[in-house]
């Protein structure tokens, strides 16, 4: 589906990927600004949803518990 980001927690990680671009790292920021380096980002909706989501990912890695992406 285009326009469909998913973020997963996998192995002490969060990876997102969307249309063939994917990244991961430990912290919302590092993903954040992946996304911005390589120009994936080009609505403000996403934008948001995307803080929104990373930041519970992050939380989520923090404290051991499982992620699902809302």
């Amino acid at each position: 589906m285009k326009d469909q980001f998913t973020i997963l927690l996998i192995a002490n990680n969060i990876y997102l990927q969307h249309d063939g671009f994917s990244t991961k790292g430990k912290t919302a920021k590092k993903i954040i600004q992946d996304l911005l380096n390589h120009k994936v980002v080009k609505r403000i909706d996403h934008a948001l949803y995307l803080g929104r989501e990373l930041a519970r990912a992050e939380q989520c890695l923090k404290d051991g518990r499982d992620y699902v992406q809302g």
